[in-house]
């Protein structure tokens, strides 16, 4: 990818986000994960995520709001929690709803109460096993946090409590 230089191209990337074919916004979707976040871009790309018709555009908008590793300065946008919790409980695609939990699964040093509650509602409410999965990986964790116990040691303690989040 050409790195950009001037502030017209990511203008033309934000114009691009709202091109009426999805293989164009998808590119700008992408494109715009490897630009510094800005008040315009945020907005863009939340919209994207929230409203986009494909959930490709959606997931890659999503992944544009919140990996800080593909960011040149490393800071995601203002409420990244908010974002993926929408995705979560909210997105019409089983495909985005897991790719957010996949995200946020291992994220329990954030304790952020709207990420707990959202992997409770999806563990109380969702079929979806995958989901069920990651909302129990999750919280689990959260309950058993590993400290600076071996690996070995803390999986024979969180896996029980995983197992039987899924139970019930």
């Amino acid at each position: 990818m050409p790195e950009l230089r001037v502030l017209l191209d990511v203008d033309e990337l934000l114009l691009q986000l709202r091109h009426p074919l999805q293989a164009e916004r998808l590119a700008a979707a992408r494109a715009l994960d490897d630009v510094a976040q800005t008040p315009e871009i945020e907005r863009a790309l939340r919209t994207a995520a929230f409203d986009d018709p494909n959930p490709d555009v959606r997931r890659w908008s999503l992944h544009a709001l919140g990996c800080a590793h593909c960011k040149p300065d490393g800071v995601c946008s203002t409420d990244v929690v908010g974002a993926f919790v929408h995705a979560l409980l909210h997105d019409r695609s089983r495909k985005v709803r897991r790719f957010a939990a996949g995200c946020t699964m291992w994220s329990q040093l954030s304790q952020d109460d709207r990420l707990t509650s959202a992997f409770r509602t999806v563990l109380a409410t969702s079929d979806d096993r995958v989901l069920r999965e990651r909302a129990a990986t999750y919280l689990a964790a959260l309950e058993l946090p590993r400290g600076d116990r071996p690996y070995r040691e803390w999986l024979a303690e969180w896996e029980p409590r995983r197992e039987a989040l899924l139970a019930s």
